[in-house]
């Protein structure tokens, strides 16, 4: 018998038979290992007391914050410490499963087993590296959990936080070599350690403009490669990713690096146009392909991990953060949709995850419903609302008010810094239908009460992002229209720009920098056909100028031509004349302003309301929906009355509406306190 039951202070662990020889069978133990502090070595025992480190090894290992972090490039199975346990130490694989018909045969305890392809791979680069040598054992969902016993499934699953925690480190694989997988080894290796460096885009592009191949041809087709792969998709990842810490090994067959360095250079790679749209296309060209865009999801994936593990070194985790990671877990698969769910219950707060018992017999829907309910009530925030997306493919039936976590991720977060739309308030909420108890996950809420005001109606809409910005999509405000709450021309123009990029930085933290160079974008675009001293000689204007983000910007601007904010069309917003000299020493923020507007605007669309507010929301607003400040809320949600019924549109961001000046409305008298009944 292969599995025998777990108590509660053990766990199953596989031992890797050591091997230099490839073709070798591949031979493992699965064991059972208690991991309470009763099991520590007297050393271990002794060098922890008095100290909140569990993970005290005696070496100073990486952090974020360390000042020796590029001296020390080491990553953790480079450099291992003495076992912490009496029977010895583990790390735990963060890996995806891959295609479950193809599989290969291992021996496990004896017997031959067959488990995926890509799982081989692992167990068979692993045995020759040096920590399986030395006789550490992996912790491996596959084999360490008996997948043919759902209850068991669940029960572990809850308990996987718990498991990677006391891991020395998660060990993340990527898979097998291949598609020139150690070409983009050696290419981050080269780039990492200088992204964070002040201008490291302009200076990048200066390097490829003079010889696009001085990374060896096809790098940039291996860091695409690389990052497409199947791993930074699988939903698990962010859960496990996120328990780590900075020098958290990569592997990529035989080749290895630190989280850090692949943070590094795909956060960077997300700020780099011209290495996306000129260098890294170009070499797809050549073979024809085109970028998949994927790589947009692994990029987004390993910017919250890596902004994770940061906040939990600096003890700034707070519960509102599992918004946020929830949202990136949109974007990544999972073969069982409970998982989306399931799946990052290690990075929620303790409050909630007490409530929430994994059951693979549940309907999905109903396991959707009984976490938002519970969100809401134990996370006193209405913030999951801001998940919410119209459910035009709604085969679960879900209320509107209840987000489809199967549905794909579209739009992007409106800031890592919460709004405050709402003040301090906490929600007023009551639901129709109320579980008989908190571990009930069998009935699904129809509506929601929720208390709230109307702050105003949405009257104009700009064009839509499908299609190319339709100039045929943008219906603006009447002309009779000409309110303007913020009391003068340059307020106007102000709220217009703060509102392309939801007064957030690139970044998505608080804005502190002058993003109003978005509003010379017009000039910039015609100057650039006049040649480089039409944009004062600046090569590096020039290429700005010709870059995709710039292009969009320019797009967007051309389809909102009659658009109109406080009676004005935008272009009267618009600066009449290029100052080169101050555009040219805001070229680093006018790369940052364009990169955070086009985060902003992917599947948004900018819209004015009755009372002269510019905002900008889901694609699918409608002139008649309301602007809606609910208590709990951080941000303004939009919603729809339908037949007597109030539906959720979604999120937005309303300029002047954002850090609680509803609430003097309120105060004033100008719009009443009221309850929505939400279906």
């Amino acid at each position: 018998m292969l599995y025998r039951p777990l108590n509660s202070s053990d766990i199953r662990l596989i031992t890797i038979h050591p091997s230099d020889d490839p073709s070798s069978p591949v031979i493992c133990t699965l064991s059972h290992h208690d991991i309470t502090q009763k099991c520590y070595t007297e050393a271990y025992a002794a060098a922890i007391k008095g100290t909140s480190r569990h993970d005290w090894d005696g070496r100073d290992r990486p952090q974020w914050t360390s000042e020796n972090l590029y001296e020390n490039t080491a990553a953790a199975t480079s450099n291992l410490p003495p076992f912490r346990y009496v029977w010895g130490d583990f790390v735990a694989l963060s890996y995806t499963w891959g295609d479950p018909a193809i599989r290969r045969p291992i021996q496990l305890n004896g017997q031959t087993i067959n488990v995926t392809a890509n799982l081989f791979g692992a167990l068979q680069a692993f045995r020759s590296r040096p920590f399986s040598k030395a006789g550490w054992k992996i912790w491996i969902d596959a084999l360490c959990i008996n997948q043919g016993d759902l209850w068991e499934r669940g029960t572990e699953v809850k308990r996987m936080g718990d498991i990677y925690k006391a891991a020395w480190t998660p060990v993340i694989w990527l898979g097998t070599a291949a598609d020139a997988s150690d070409q983009a080894y050696d290419l981050i290796r080269r780039l990492a350690p200088h992204t964070h460096e002040t201008d490291q885009v302009i200076k990048l592009n200066r390097i490829l403009k003079q010889s696009p191949s001085e990374f060896g041809d096809g790098s940039w087709r291996a860091l695409h490669d690389l990052a497409a792969r199947s791993y930074w998709r699988r939903a698990w990842i962010v859960q496990e990713g996120s328990l780590g810490r900075a020098d958290t090994p990569v592997f990529c067959g035989d080749q290895e690096l630190r989280f850090i360095d692949i943070y590094r250079m795909f956060t960077f790679l997300g700020r780099t146009d011209e290495v996306l749209n000129i260098y890294m296309q170009g070499e797809l060209a050549a073979v024809d392909r085109t970028i998949n865009l994927s790589i947009h999801t692994a990029i987004g994936v390993v910017a919250k991990i890596g902004d994770y593990q940061q906040e939990t070194e600096s003890g700034t985790n707070t519960a509102l953060d599992i918004f946020s990671t929830i949202q990136i877990s949109r974007s990544v698969d999972a073969t069982d949709p409970r998982d989306k769910i399931y799946g990052l219950l290690a990075l929620m707060p303790d409050d909630l995850t007490q409530h929430i018992h994994p059951d693979y017999t549940a309907p999905v829907a109903s396991v959707y419903a009984s976490f938002t309910q519970q969100t809401i009530t134990l996370a006193k925030s209405l913030n999951i609302l801001q998940m919410v997306t119209p459910h035009t493919d709604n085969t679960l039936s879900l209320p509107s008010w209840i987000p489809d976590f199967t549905s794909p991720q579209r739009l992007c977060s409106l800031g890592s810094i919460p709004h405050t739309a709402s003040g301090t308030t906490t929600p007023k909420v009551t639901f129709s239908k109320s579980p008989t108890n908190t571990t009930d996950t069998a009935v699904i809420s129809d509506a929601i009460s929720i208390t709230g005001f109307i702050a105003d109606t949405i009257q104009g809409l700009g064009c839509q992002w499908a299609n190319g910005w339709p100039a045929s999509t943008c219906h603006p405000a009447p002309a009779s229209n000409q309110s303007n709450p913020y009391g003068s021309f340059a307020g106007a123009r102000e709220a217009l720009w703060k509102t392309m990029v939801a007064n957030r930085s690139v970044y998505t933290m608080a804005l502190e920098e002058d993003y109003s160079l978005l509003l010379s974008v017009p000039a910039i675009d015609r100057a650039k056909g006049m040649g480089t001293d039409a944009l004062g000689g600046s090569e590096d204007l020039q290429d700005l100028a010709n870059s995709h983000l710039l292009g969009y910007c320019v797009r967007a601007f051309a389809g909102n031509a009659e658009f109109t904010v406080a009676g004005r069309k935008i272009s009267e917003y618009f600066d009449a004349e290029l100052d080169v000299d101050r555009v040219v020493k805001g070229l680093p923020e006018l790369r940052h302003a364009l990169g955070a507007r086009d985060r902003i605007n992917l599947y948004r669309r900018m819209f004015t309301t009755e009372k002269g507010f510019v905002g900008i929301g889901m694609e699918e607003v409608r002139a008649g929906d309301v602007v809606a400040v609910l208590w709990g809320c951080s941000v303004p949600v939009v919603l729809r009355e339908e037949k007597g019924r109030w539906v959720v549109v979604g999120e937005s961001y309303v300029h002047g509406l954002m850090e609680g000046e509803g609430l003097g409305m309120l105060e004033r008298g100008e719009v009443t306190e009221r309850e929505f009944e939400i279906w």
